[in-house]
């Protein structure tokens, strides 16, 4: 899909989100299954192929779901995150160890710590994530298979954790401010260009999880008063609550696409629930699927792609857990009716909650 072809769908999409709360929006894939609530099978990362990285009964894995749903074991372990070229990272092979997996070929990520953490790759094949050494975190950015830490000594952590890199090479995550009693969120350049994202309270922790291609990150920020809230920070660090559903005080931004639609979850007095906030709206999930989808909770949202696919953990009417691929009906070939969609976004929003 052009970027023009793509740019005209993610409006239309926007659109359909405003049109009615009893709108078809998503479709659903049901990419893999366990059984019972704490089965192991979690999706963790989508490309924009559909593909999708994950861990399933103790292995790491990888998913395609374009015309039907096929999975690869990579072999013992995690797959973390997943590129365009469908190469993922995670913790594969005995021992657990940091590696990528492209074809049918391994490769350990070296380091000169104790231990690693991988959290993403970019379509260049630079790899963000954590080196240990006694007892201390490092953000790191490998390239090439180099270890390279993340130019934080500026900010004077104590430990740092590298989560999502971009297209660029930035990589955001976390570190340890005020000697290691307040948590916040950051974004690194790979030419040593460092931004510290404040939370909502400065006595009160932060943590980016995720970066687009043009430096929006997301994640999590504390309240004065506990709570904690899903934020937005734009390119310029400036600051978006996205605040909770009506009556919830703790959600969590896990990721977001190029178009600014992040999603994650709510954990919330009723339960757990994932979101996806776009236009300016909080919505949950649940109220945005085919009304034949039945039985289904979406309890969390883990990664989106610039065509609006969500990767979603899931529990089904028996109580097993699943893992599902939330696909917009434009891609089905479903579109909704124009005249409606702009019907709807000249009108106020009836059925969704806006976000505080």
């Amino acid at each position: 899909m052009t970027s023009n072809r793509l740019a005209i769908f993610i409006g239309a999409f926007s659109l359909i989100l405003g049109a009615s709360a009893h709108a078809v929006v998503f479709t659903i894939t049901d990419v893999a299954q366990g059984i019972g609530l704490s089965a192991d099978v979690e999706g963790l990362d989508l490309n924009e192929s559909g593909q999708i990285a994950g861990t399933h009964d103790g292995n790491a894995v990888r998913w395609d779901t374009f015309g039907g749903v096929t999975e690869t074991v990579l072999g013992t372990g995690r797959g973390v995150g997943i590129n365009d070229s469908g190469t993922v990272v995670g913790y594969i092979g005995a021992g657990y160890s940091t590696q990528s997996f492209s074809g049918t070929t391994s490769n350990t990520l070296s380091h000169t710590g104790s231990g690693s953490y991988v959290g993403a790759i970019n379509n260049s094949g630079q790899i963000a994530g954590t080196v240990y050494n006694n007892g201390t975190g490092e953000a790191t950015r490998w390239a090439d298979d180099i270890s390279t830490g993340a130019p934080l000594a500026e900010l004077g952590p104590t430990y740092s954790e590298g989560l999502d890199i971009n297209a660029s090479g930035t990589i955001a995550g976390h570190y340890e401010a005020n000697g290691g009693s307040v948590q916040r969120g950051f974004r690194a350049t790979s030419n040593g260009d460092v931004v510290t994202l404040d939370g909502l309270d400065s006595n009160q922790g932060a943590r980016a999880n995720a970066i687009n291609d043009n430096n929006v990150t997301v994640g999590w920020a504390q309240t004065a008063g506990g709570d904690t809230h899903a934020i937005l920070w734009e390119a310029n660090g400036d600051l978006v609550d996205l605040g909770a559903l009506s009556g919830e005080r703790w959600s969590y931004a896990q990721d977001v696409n190029n178009y600014g639609q992040a999603i994650g979850y709510v954990d919330g007095l009723s339960g757990i629930y994932a979101f996806l906030f776009s236009g300016g709206m909080f919505y949950d999930l649940n109220t945005l699927l085919d009304p034949g989808a039945t039985g289904w909770t979406i309890e969390r949202a883990n990664a989106i792609n610039d065509l609006g696919q969500i990767l979603v953990d899931a529990l089904d009417i028996n109580g097993n857990r699943h893992v599902l691929l939330l696909t917009p009906d434009q891609l089905n070939g479903v579109p909704m009716p124009m005249p409606l969609a702009l019907l709807g976004a000249g009108l106020a929003l009836i059925g969704f909650r806006r976000y505080d």
